[in-house]
């Protein structure tokens, strides 16, 4: 299945690009950076979206940085069920930092903002954490939508989120301060990563 990853920004994208580069067969993925007006990212990122969920398109991977966190949960808060029902051909991932914030408090949170957000429409944690390297962990959420006194199932997602910041993580992985961290430190940090336990 055709993995769609929402990321924060640049070094969430030098993170995941080294781990794409080390696997094995190299997974294809196409990077594409959110910026522009809006009536033109609209435009830009629905034209991407169908090329990429095309049959003939052999990317695994679309990755599309938003440019900082807010962004990350504006579009999770906006977007997530126009793509769980119209381009249900894509596993959807989002990775964020949690900045320091408990995990289950800010994802509780986001699930409060989300239904505030999206009516008779909310999503559950289906899976206990799974812990893809220190400070980093995977859940798996499934979207129900509520009719009544019935909830139907209308896709699933994931959540790969840092406990504090992949900055930090990087920062103590190189015995450096955050400020001191280079792109080779975090494509360092990448390599302990296999593509398989950040994508299972």
């Amino acid at each position: 299945m055709k993995k769609l990853v929402i990321i924060e920004g640049l070094h969430d994208g030098i993170f995941l690009k080294k781990i794409m580069d080390n696997s094995i067969g190299n997974s294809e993925y196409l990077y594409y950076k959110n910026r522009g007006k809006k009536e033109q990212k609209r435009y830009s990122e629905t034209d991407i979206l169908r090329k990429f969920i095309s049959e003939k398109n052999k990317l695994d991977f679309l990755i599309k940085e938003e440019g900082g966190k807010s962004f990350v949960k504006n579009f999770f808060l906006g977007n997530i069920i126009n793509f769980s029902l119209n381009y249900s051909s894509l596993e959807l991932t989002v990775i964020f930092d949690h900045d320091g914030k408990h995990p289950t408090q800010e994802i509780t949170q986001w699930k409060k903002d989300f239904e505030s957000k999206n009516n008779n429409v909310t999503f559950d944690n289906v899976s206990n954490p799974v812990k893809i390297t220190k400070g980093l962990y995977w859940r798996k959420f499934d979207l129900y939508q509520i009719r009544g006194k019935n909830t139907v199932k209308l896709n699933y997602f994931h959540l790969v989120t840092f406990d504090k910041s992949l900055e930090s993580e990087v920062a103590e992985f190189c015995n450096k301060s955050k400020k001191q961290i280079t792109e080779r430190d975090i494509q360092d940090f990448a390599s302990q990563v296999p593509l398989k336990n950040l994508f299972p």
